[in-house]
Formats: structure tokens, sequence, C-alpha cells
């Protein structure tokens, strides 16, 4: 098969790459903004800008059998796009989301509501937010006529460049750990279940639906039947990373979640219209289309393999501290970077995060209106800092 990814060299992407060059019939093209090098030699790489409209019709019309396509597009965009994407492949491959799903008693299955779906018309407009951006893409693509497309559910995958934990990025999280800072996460999900996926799991997954007639015209979630609390999540990144290092990673469960994205807005969907809830998620529909049981791996190996990589990246562990980011967490935590760990252009982000004016606590409002931030509480000031006796650890003072 001739198969085509766009934004191919992400969390998934790059596993998925690797699943399906392993098979010699196929070739496999990667469109990427960065110069890349194969080893193999039926993967070829494509540097441009898939979002230039010349780029992207010079691309498409060298036909494909498979197109696999990562990128979050903008619906007009999409709408545009999607007649040369099917008049060029046989199957049209997208990703969605699982976070788009609202909370449910039991297992998540494809048939699940979505919020979407029962958003205002106001809340609809909110188009910058992530979930809300891939439920318009999804009902365009299901609303289309003339292609065989499938879109693809995952939920919070992980490996070596990609692994938040709970919410915070690996590389605000594993900067922190390196550093002897405090961690801080939201108390008010530890106690709710997860379904973490290896990303390599998950890219064997989509391989499965590449090319199978079976999944033309469905939606799959791809996401770990082997569900757990946060808490025992957390748990184990913490056993993993003792076992690799031999030191503690600290952490601060704040009590009021509201806390986090009142200054980070980013974090205001995936906790509380996310995390917040149980996401297990039903593997019948995954099982049915690959024809047999899909096996995910033990969160503890997957973990284990993707955190070695990490902390020998050094473009992981010596990249930015993102400095708006450990603002927050040192003001919650009562910790503090010296100011000499940031690039001077860096610095005002940190000493403003550290100390918030009245002027930025009304920008991450605004940014939050519309969303139902009321029922946590606006808050204008910062909130005092938590005392180090209340956490029942010693804080570090850079």
């Amino acid at each position: 098969m001739k198969i085509l990814i766009i934004g191919g060299t992400g969390a998934m992407g790059s596993p998925l790459t690797k699943y399906l060059s392993e098979d010699k019939d196929n070739s496999v093209y990667i469109v990427s903004r960065h110069e890349h090098f194969s080893r193999e030699s039926n993967v070829f790489y494509i540097r441009g800008n898939i979002k230039s409209d010349a780029f992207f019709h010079e691309l498409i019309r060298k036909r494909y059998d498979v197109v696999v396509d990562f990128i979050i597009w903008p619906p007009k965009v999409l709408r545009k796009r999607l007649k040369h994407i099917y008049a060029n492949c046989g199957q049209y491959i997208t990703m969605g989301t699982s976070s788009e799903y609202a909370p449910v008693d039991g297992l998540i299955t494809e048939e699940t509501p979505r919020l979407y779906d029962a958003y205002s018309t106001e809340e609809r407009r909110q188009g910058g937010r992530y979930h809300i951006k891939k439920s318009k893409d999804d009902d365009l693509i299901m609303a289309s006529e003339g292609g065989n497309w499938t879109i693809i559910r995952p939920w919070v995958t992980y490996n070596a460049r990609k692994n938040p934990l709970v919410t915070v990025p690996l590389s605000v999280w594993m900067w922190r750990y390196l550093h002897g800072r405090t961690i801080v996460l939201p108390q008010q999900v530890m106690d709710k279940k997860c379904s973490l996926t290896y990303g390599g799991d998950a890219a064997r997954a989509i391989g499965k639906m590449v090319g199978n007639p079976k999944a033309y015209g469905q939606i799959v979630n791809i996401a770990s039947n082997k569900w757990m609390t946060w808490a025992e999540a957390v748990e184990t990144y913490q056993q993993v990373l003792y076992e690799l290092r031999g030191e503690v990673m600290k952490l601060y469960l704040l009590p009021d979640a509201s806390l986090i994205w009142r200054d980070i807005p980013s974090q205001y969907d995936p906790i509380a219209r996310d995390r917040f809830y149980d996401r297990c998620f039903s593997t019948a529909k995954l099982n049915e289309l690959c024809g047999e049981e899909f096996v995910f791996g033990d969160l503890k190996e997957c973990l284990k393999m993707s955190l070695e990589k990490t902390l020998n990246d050094p473009t992981v562990t010596l990249g930015s501290p993102s400095p708006a980011y450990q603002g927050v967490m040192d003001r919650l935590t009562g910790e503090h970077t010296p100011l000499s760990m940031f690039k001077r252009s860096e610095r005002d982000a940190y000493k403003t995060a550290l100390s918030p004016t009245k002027s930025w606590a009304k920008r991450v409002y605004r940014t939050l209106k519309g969303t139902d931030l009321h029922m946590h509480g606006e808050q204008d000031e910062a909130s005092p800092l938590p005392e180090q006796e209340e956490r029942g650890e010693e804080g570090e003072n850079g």
C-alpha cells in the first residue's frame, strides 16, 4: 500500500510509521515541517507546510491508498479539502479524541454522547477549545460524501516524548522532578479511573485500521482496557522513577483544582471536562474491527521503557523549564526557582506567574468566560501559599 501520514512524527505517528514500515509491501510517506532522514528503504519524509494550499494540492494529487491525518483542521479548511482528499485516496483515517465524550456511568463506547452535543450555542462558538475543534471536524467528516473515512478517538497516550502526568506536560513535570521541585496535581481527580495508553499500542491499533474495509465509515475508540485510578497511576510513575534514578518524585495534591486553571486556562478542559470523571473505555468495537482481541501493554512495563528513553533524551531533560508554568507551581508550593535558571527573555513570564497582577487574573478570566468557572469560584487575587506543614512534606527552596 502507498500510505501518506500527515503530522506523523508525534507520540502516535512515529510508532505508526515503524509499525507500517515492517510490511515491506508498504511505502510510507510522512509529511513534516522539519527535516528528517529515514533508515528504512520504504519510508520517505516530505518536508513542507501542509497548511499551505499549494503544497497540499501538489501532495494529494500523487494519490494514495490510505491517508492518515493527525492534524487539527479549522472546519472551513477541512470542508474545502475533504473532496480533494477523497478523490485521491482509498481511505481517509483522521484523529478525533475520546475527551469529546460526556461523563457516563460504566464504560464509554463509540455511541456515548459527546460534550459538544449538550453544549449551548455560545459554548459551541468557543472553537479554540480542543474537544470542540475535534467535534466540529468529526461532524464534517461524518456528514461528507464520497469517501471511506475512519475516525480514531484515542484518549491519553504516552511515550518518551509525550507523557503528561495527569494533565501536566512532560517538559514541565520532568523539569521539576529533575530539579527537586514539587509537582502540583489536582487532588479531586485522584480517585477517578483512567485508561492510560502506551503510544506504541495506540499506533498498532491504528495500523490495524489501515486498509481495513471493516473500518470504513466507522468511529473507533483507542484506549487501554487496563483501568486504574489516577492515584494508582501516579504511584506507578513514582515507583518507576525511583527505580530508574533513586530519587523520590515530590507531589503536592492541590485540594481546589480551579487554582490551577485559573492561572493556566489550557488546563480547564482537561481537568474539569475530562479528568474529573471516570474514563473507562470499552474495546469491543476495536476488537471487532481487528478480528481478534487487541492486547494492551502493562502500564508499569511500558512506562519504564518510555521514561528510560526520556531520561536519556537531552531535548527533554535539558529543555525549556516553561517559566509561566513553573511560576504558578512555585507559588502554589511555596518554592522558588532562581531566575538564573531561565533565559533572560523568560524571566518576566516567571515573575508574573509567581506574583500575578489583577490584569493577569482578568485576562485569564476572559479566556474562561462561558465555562462553568463560576461553579469553582471566580477570584482576582492570588491565593495564599499553602504552608509546607500542610503538605506533610519538606519543601525545598532552590
